[in-house]
């Protein structure tokens, strides 16, 4: 048995693993120093999407729109980036006909 560890609930946790698995490399934890504006960013890449049409030019009326949400154990400020992406479908140079939001969450 080989030795390994990952980080579980901010500590690491050491464990076992069966010496015919051949681990690649295990990636280690960075500090990141995190935005200030969630809103003004998440707009800022909306805007200027990585190779793909920027929103308002493939959201068409007679699309239908459905927004998946990721759940409530990651940190993900989904409330900011959800009110930007509505602010931004409503100011598109479309209406749109039909709108739905599902929010997933994952109790334990």
């Amino acid at each position: 048995m080989g030795q390994s560890w990952i980080y579980y609930k901010e500590k690491p946790f050491e464990f076992e693993t069966p010496r015919d698995w051949n681990i690649v490399a295990v990636a280690s934890l960075r500090d990141v120093q995190g935005v200030t504006d969630v809103k003004g960013e998440f707009r800022k890449a909306i805007n200027n999407p990585v190779g793909s049409k920027r929103l308002d030019e493939f959201v068409v009326s007679t699309h239908k729109v459905a927004i998946i949400s990721d759940d409530y154990l990651r940190p993900t400020p989904t409330s900011s980036m959800i009110s930007v992406l509505l602010e931004e479908l409503r100011d598109s140079k479309q209406s749109l006909n039909q709108f739905s939001a599902y929010l997933s969450y994952f109790m334990q």
